[in-house]
């Protein structure tokens, strides 16, 4: 037991940490998604922009006689003396054939790749500035260009509106918003900068990004869920057939004492009447020998009676009892197995029977039939006082026969009543140490009720006494 309970708590506390490890695991997976989602999402946000911008060129040079061209010159000029150099920027606009320089700006970078890249930033930087002087950025339309670009990223998220907003002082210079300002209750914003040089960027509004994120980790999420749902019913699943068969192993070895006080004690009684018989001279006297012998026959038949509960109950499990079906005298049973157990009752015991109607009769195996209702009136007679009172009902109820056998005796605790058909299950009895069996009666009387398609419950109550009821139905 104890090395038991010590392997529960070394599972218990793996599952845990496995646990645990998932969690951070999956927590570390969704901040990486998450950063990656918003790498992409900037990176559409450019391309709708670069989209925008290329539509607002073309209709310039469509309906704009006075704008011919914009020249933008970028030259790079590294320094002899050290590994930096000059990015020089300079755009012209040719309007009606003048030729003029409207922007120079010149600064220090390093001749790589990242001076390649800032390169084509500044050139885009700039053909926005110039743009944005001669016709302002709709923001509807970028706000469907983005759309369409997150669909096609595989990114289904609500672009729900835009800003224009200065870093520097965080005013909202124009929005997409019908000219209200600030955000959802369920957004994420998104600050991609488009003009370095003024400072000013897109504020975009989307849905929120952990919504986002958690989509695109569903399947992870729902395998994981998954999985340790399926740990967790194994793992109980487990722990309750170990306590199960540790229950029952705690049940054979009761069962197994109890049959051997049970099979000892008449096997005893026969061998010291036998003995004394033989030994002692007892047969000459007529009567003493009818007294013996009949001891013997007593205990041999209690003993026969033990060995055919056991194998009743053992043909049962093999599912080998076939039922010999007949209409059984519900009264002459009941009146019979009334006189044999006053006979045998080492107490005062009171019988009531109530058959309605007298002549009633129940379609079932007549010996098996006989031995449930004898187990029962057997309990109800162990299980009471010094003084036993035994009530049998039997009577027709809709497309049922109802037998009821009820005592006034200790009862049933409630938290044992569930496991009184149990194989091998004995109600602790207190004081009543003189209470002996197996624990297969009632297993067996549930059994044989089932075998007749029929039902058993009880009602009982510590010090109560005990009601069984039986219902089987009419044939």
């Amino acid at each position: 037991m104890w090395r038991f309970k010590h392997v529960i708590v070394v599972i218990i506390v793996s599952i845990s940490v496995l646990f645990v490890f998932n969690i951070v695991c999956l927590k570390g997976l969704f901040h990486s998604i998450e950063a990656d989602t918003e790498r992409v999402i900037s990176s559409c946000i450019e391309e709708a922009d670069n989209r925008e911008m290329q539509i607002r060129m073309d209709t310039l040079s469509r309906y704009s006689d006075d704008i011919h061209l914009i020249m933008i010159d970028k030259s790079f000029r590294p320094d002899s003396t050290s590994e930096t150099g000059t990015l020089q920027t300079t755009i012209r606009s040719i309007r009606n054939d003048n030729d003029t320089a409207t922007r120079v700006r010149s600064e220090a970078l390093a001749p790589n790749r990242a001076a390649f890249s800032q390169l084509l930033s500044e050139i885009r930087a700039t053909i926005h500035q110039n743009m944005d002087d001669l016709l302002p950025v709709d923001l509807q339309r970028l706000d469907s260009l983005l759309a369409m670009e997150l669909e096609n990223r595989g990114i289904h998220s609500e672009v729900y509106y835009t800003e224009i907003i200065d870093k520097g002082t965080g005013a909202v210079l124009r929005t997409s918003r019908g000219g209200a300002s600030g955000g959802s209750t369920d957004d994420d914003a998104i600050l991609y900068t488009f003009d370095q040089e003024n400072g000013y960027a897109y504020r975009v509004h989307i849905a929120s990004l952990t919504r986002i994120v958690f989509q695109q980790m569903s399947g992870i999420l729902v395998t994981t869920f998954l999985i340790i749902v399926l740990l967790g019913i194994a793992f109980w699943y487990l722990i309750r057939t170990v306590m199960q068969q540790k229950t029952l192993e705690e049940m054979k070895d009761d069962f197994t004492n109890n049959m051997t006080h049970e099979l000892k004690t008449p096997i005893a009684v026969a061998y010291a009447a036998v003995d004394t018989l033989l030994n002692f001279s007892q047969g000459d006297d007529r009567e003493k020998r009818k007294k013996y012998l009949q001891m013997c026959m007593d205990q041999l038949t209690h003993l026969a009676g033990l060995v055919e509960q056991i194998l009743s109950v053992s043909r049962e499990r093999g599912k080998s009892i076939t039922l010999q079906a007949s209409h059984v005298e519900v009264k002459a049973m009941i009146d019979q197995l009334i006189e044999l157990h006053q006979v045998k009752a080492k107490k005062e015991v009171e019988f009531r029977a109530c058959i309605r109607p007298e002549e009633l009769t129940v379609y079932a195996d007549p010996v098996h039939l006989n031995n449930i209702i004898s187990n029962l009136i057997d309990n109800a007679i162990k299980y009471s006082g010094e003084k036993a009172a035994v009530e049998i009902t039997a009577c027709r109820e809709e497309a049922f026969h109802v037998l009821t056998v009820k005592d006034h005796g200790i009862g049933i605790a409630p938290d044992h009543i569930e496991h009184i058909f149990d194989r091998f299950y004995r109600v602790p009895s207190g004081y009543l140490h003189n209470v002996k069996g197996y624990g297969l009666g009632l297993f067996y009387v549930r059994q044989m009720v089932e075998k007749h398609n029929g039902s058993i419950s009880v009602k009982s109550g510590v010090n109560k006494g005990s009601v069984f009821t039986i219902k089987l139905p009419i044939q």
